[in-house]
């Protein structure tokens, strides 16, 4: 038993989970549009290099970027586990792979990702005589992260199949994403409270307080609902598959709206983004009863 723990914890917290919920939301579009679930170098890379950020990220709250002497003394003071040097040497090795495979076009959403990204976890924006990290910027914190995953999920698979989509349904297909993981986000930020307010980060619940923070995560999901029902009017979509997508939806707002005042990590990182793995294999199902009574 404690070694299932252990396992499930480093599961989770060395964010192997993380980048299979990256993977699922990348082959819930692809099953959205037609696509049947693959492990296409793209698909592969948003896997390996999601996981690698993550860690990165966390890493990088123990790393001094004040100056390069600092960060150097800093970065020679990380010590990893085997199972954790495995795990980078494993996903760098297989990012690097799968990002040489990759059409041009890829590549500069990769970069865009990437840049992004880094900024959102390295002081790179100079700002009042400061360096400052996106995630420092009220608007810009969730608005860096939601743009990040909805490129990621939409416009990646569907430019590595070569896939034409309307320009209006390829919109409502990225904000609904955006929207679904902004959603997500909210009992993160609601778990932060604290140490963002000490930091003295404007947050939304620290601007707007938890109440207004879950209602605009229950906004952002039924915005969402809307879009699902725009896609069955117009045939885009199943029933069966709308379904299924409005149920997860609808866990979702179970999910945020009744989090705890101080949600615990394990409710974040496995129920919270869990719901990305439960879409997938709902989307999945769905399409196959679909085409099992057709």
């Amino acid at each position: 038993m404690t070694t299932l723990i252990t396992f499930f914890r480093f599961f989770i917290f060395k964010n192997v989970f993380i980048g299979f919920c990256a993977l699922a939301l990348f082959e819930t579009t692809r099953l959205l549009n037609g696509l049947p679930p693959q492990l296409t170098p793209a698909a592969i890379l948003i896997f390996s290099s999601t996981i690698l950020y993550y860690n990165f990220h966390d890493i990088s709250a123990r790393l001094n970027f004040a100056a390069w002497a600092s960060l150097k003394s800093s970065l020679l003071m990380l010590r990893f586990s085997v199972a954790e040097t495995l795990l980078f040497v494993t996903c760098i090795l297989l990012s690097g792979w799968y990002l040489i495979k990759l059409q041009p076009g890829l590549l500069i959403l990769f970069f865009i990702i990437g840049l992004i990204s880094f900024s959102y976890s390295v002081p790179l924006i100079a700002w009042k005589g400061q360096r400052r990290r996106t995630r420092e910027f009220f608007i810009l914190k969730l608005s860096a992260i939601s743009l990040c995953w909805a490129i990621m999920a939409v416009l990646i698979p569907l430019a590595e199949a070569g896939i034409y989509v309307e320009a209006l349904i390829l919109c409502l297909q990225f904000i609904f994403v955006s929207l679904f993981i902004f959603a997500l986000c909210i009992p993160f930020e609601i778990r932060d409270l604290q140490l963002e307010r000490l930091r003295g980060l404007r947050t939304i619940p620290v601007v707007l307080g938890i109440r207004k923070a879950r209602l605009l995560g229950f906004l952002a999901l039924g915005i969402g609902m809307a879009i699902l029902f725009y896609f069955r009017l117009y045939g885009l979509i199943s029933l069966p598959t709308m379904l299924a997508m409005q149920f997860v939806s609808v866990v979702a707002i179970l999910l945020v709206v009744y989090s705890k005042d101080e949600p615990s990590d394990i409710y974040c990182k496995f129920y919270i983004d869990g719901m990305m793995i439960l879409q997938f294999l709902l989307v999945f199902v769905s399409l196959n009863y679909h085409e099992t009574l057709s």
